[in-house]
This record gives C-alpha cells, structure tokens and sequence, in this order.
C-alpha cells in the first residue's frame, strides 16, 4: 500500500509540474506607411546648348538628355526665353521616372534659319520638374 501511494504521489507531482508549464501568443500589429517621393531633382545634359555655326537655310540640331536624379515621379516642362519672350517648348508636361532619362531634341529647322538674319542669337530655356 505504501508503494501505491508514493507512485500515486509521484504521477500527481508529475501532472502538477506539467500543469504548471504554460504557452502565451502575442500578436504585434504592424503598418508602414509609404509616402509619394518628394524631392524632384533634375539634370540635363548638355548642361550649355552651343548650335555653333549654321549657314541660312541648313538645320541645327542638339540632342539633350534628361535624367530624374530626384526620388519621384516628375512631371518635366521647358520654356524658352528670347528677347524678354516666354514660350513654352512642350505641349504639355514630360513625366519622368526617378532614375531614368528622357531624350530631347532641340533643333533649328532650315525653314527657320533659312528666315533669321545673319548674326548671332541668345536665348534662356528654364526647366521645371515638378513631383507628382
């Protein structure tokens, strides 16, 4: 009998140590938020448009290069200034990638140099490059 009740005893101990053991979930919300880019940069290439030298009548072209150096996507328009004149170059605005380029090409028809009087002309272009 007394061996009876030590192993009841024990096997009781026993449960109770296996009782005692416990498990506990949490759970931990999360969120990121992320936000539209906002800083536009922009970097054109060449950075000076030099036509050089165009006999009347004969085109002149440029290639220009522009990279959104900026961590948005942007939309991109260009205006000219000659004289005190400003007109747009653009139909509308040029949406850029961040990180790509786009391809330009800026140009003097043989129609147009065909009509400028001999001399030399300056002019402004101003870009903007607005995130979106």
């Amino acid at each position: 009998m007394k061996l009876a009740v030590i192993l009841l005893l024990a096997v009781s101990m026993t449960l109770m140590t296996v009782a005692a053991v416990s498990t506990v979930t949490v759970d931990t919300p999360g969120h990121i938020h992320i936000n539209k880019g906002n800083r536009a940069g922009l970097q054109i290439t060449p950075s000076t448009l030099d036509f050089g030298n165009v006999t009347p009548g004969d085109p002149a072209n440029i290639t220009l290069t522009l990279l959104n150096t900026g961590n948005c996507y942007e939309n991109v328009t260009v205006s000219a200034t000659v004289n005190g004149v400003i007109t747009p170059l653009l139909p509308g605005p040029l949406t850029i990638n961040p990180a790509q380029t786009a391809t330009l090409l800026a140009e003097y028809t043989g129609e147009m140099t065909l009509i400028m009087a001999p001399g030399d002309y300056s002019f402004q272009l101003s870009w903007t490059a607005t995130c979106i």
